[in-house]
């Protein structure tokens, strides 16, 4: 298992500050504020722990190389530099996706290419140990890997969260305009919520602040429905 690993937990712009506050509460390190998202530092025990715990994260991008992202020449290079076969089994699928948040459009790959030019890489690295890549499945994959491009660096990281981090596993389908459970929980931690008091709910809703109040109160793990797999990490070789 890696002694430390770089992860960015992805939310909205409007989030993010409570966001750090949380993942330092869980024992992040070196954390910074990104575009929608936290970038933060952490040890083994503090990666599960922040996948298990966060409240307010939609997803885990677990970064396996930061690199120049000016080419897709030089995307590729990187790419194939990142020991993929000590992180993935060629017996899962794989998705790759690649994310252009550059402004400059002269300068712009397209999404298609980064992505394109992150897969060659990966199939590379597997081929230079005289292994089978993983196969890709674009629908319904065992990991999901990304390449985002901003300010010409780019990112490869791995969504280690899998299914988004809104679904705890309590509710039920069919609520015509439900709230995410992500945003509930981020409205109680900016009052400062902590189920010391009484929790009033007047949304006439499906119930999802006082549901994520009684979890705050009980110190409740937001992950704990989850059920086996539900997780990507779980399919990871680290892991």
């Amino acid at each position: 298992m890696l002694e430390k690993f770089t992860l960015i937990a992805n939310c909205t712009e409007e989030k993010k500050e409570l966001l750090a506050s949380e993942l330092q509460g869980i024992g992040a390190t070196n954390i910074s504020l990104m575009y929608k998202a936290v970038l933060c530092e952490t040890d083994e025990r503090g990666f599960y722990n922040i996948h298990l715990h966060t409240r307010l994260a939609s997803r885990i991008m677990t970064v396996v190389k930061e690199c120049s992202g000016s080419s897709s020449e030089i995307i590729y290079n990187q790419s194939q530099k990142i020991p993929w076969p000590e992180w993935l089994d060629p017996s899962k699928t794989i998705s790759v996706e690649g994310i252009q948040a550059d402004k400059d459009k002269a300068t712009q790959l397209s999404n298609n290419e980064i992505a394109k030019r992150v897969r060659q890489g990966l199939n590379r690295a597997f081929e230079k140990r005289q292994l089978d890549p993983p196969t890709v499945d674009i629908k319904e994959p065992h990991i999901k890997i990304v390449g985002w491009v901003r300010n010409q660096r780019c990112m490869i990281s791995i969504d280690s969260s899998g299914m988004a981090l809104h679904k705890r596993g309590y509710k039920l389908p069919g609520h015509p305009a439900p709230i995410k459970e992500t945003l509930a929980a981020a409205i109680l931690k900016a009052v400062h919520y902590s189920g010391e008091r009484a929790l009033f709910d007047p949304m006439c809703g499906s119930g999802t602040l006082v549901i994520e109040g009684a979890m705050i109160a009980i110190n409740k793990t937001s992950q704990i429905h989850r059920k086996k797999d539900q997780f990507a990490f779980e399919h990871l070789k680290i892991f």
